[in-house]
């Protein structure tokens, strides 16, 4: 439960930093350089993701076999 919090917020962080880059002033950073930055932040959104869809479907296994238990 607690790796959909933490993958979840930081997800939310990279997009922010991701967010911010873009946002700079094409005089201050170019184009190019804003890839390069990109290329280097995906794995630290890429992983968080993978991770929350992951537990998310752990967590709906475990309450659906609550559930069933929970009938009988």
């Amino acid at each position: 439960m607690g790796s959909i919090i933490l993958g979840t917020q930081i997800g939310v962080v990279v997009i922010l930093c991701l967010w911010e880059i873009w946002a700079f002033d094409e005089s201050i950073v170019t184009r190019d350089q804003k890839m390069k930055l990109n290329w280097c932040y995906v794995p630290f959104l890429v992983v968080p993701v993978i991770m929350v869809a992951d537990m998310f479907g752990r967590v709906c296994k475990r309450v659906e076999m609550a559930g069933k238990i929970k009938q009988k």
